[in-house]
């Protein structure tokens, strides 16, 4: 007996692969991006950041770092090094956001960066100072 189907060819059969798999996962990529809104979060007492001072945060899991630039603006960013991901702190010496894995260094007012390997700036993150206590837009 013969087959009632025409054989594929490996190109053919190859190409039908990809596009299923890009219609898969497009699909799925959604999936993980329904977590909890994004919302106001209180992460320190104002007061307890000086204007021209840098801190450290954790919220969660993540950390963030913080920079007063006067009373009324702070000034936040992801502290997740965008060379290869390690955690990024502040220091106080060089007057930077600076990597411990490779040196990388930020400018503590806008995120860019000023000593490579990094070559793209931190992610900013949504920051205000409101009755007294600064909040990150998580």
């Amino acid at each position: 007996m013969k087959p009632t189907t025409t054989p594929c060819r490996r190109r053919t059969f190859l190409g039908g692969c990809a596009a299923a798999s890009a219609v898969t996962l497009t699909a799925c990529a959604g999936a993980d991006e329904e977590s909890e809104p994004s919302q106001w979060v209180e992460v320190l007492d104002a007061e307890s950041l000086a204007v021209g001072a840098s801190e450290q945060v954790q919220v969660g899991e993540e950390y963030f770092l913080l920079h007063r630039v006067s009373d009324a603006e702070v000034r936040a960013f992801s502290a997740v090094c965008t060379h290869q991901g390690c955690t990024v702190g502040v220091d106080e010496d060089r007057g930077t956001f600076r990597c411990p894995c490779h040196g990388s260094e930020y400018n503590l007012v806008t995120g860019q960066v000023e000593v490579r390997p990094a070559e793209d700036p931190l992610d900013a993150v949504e920051a205000e100072i409101s009755e007294g206590v600064i909040r990150l837009y998580l």
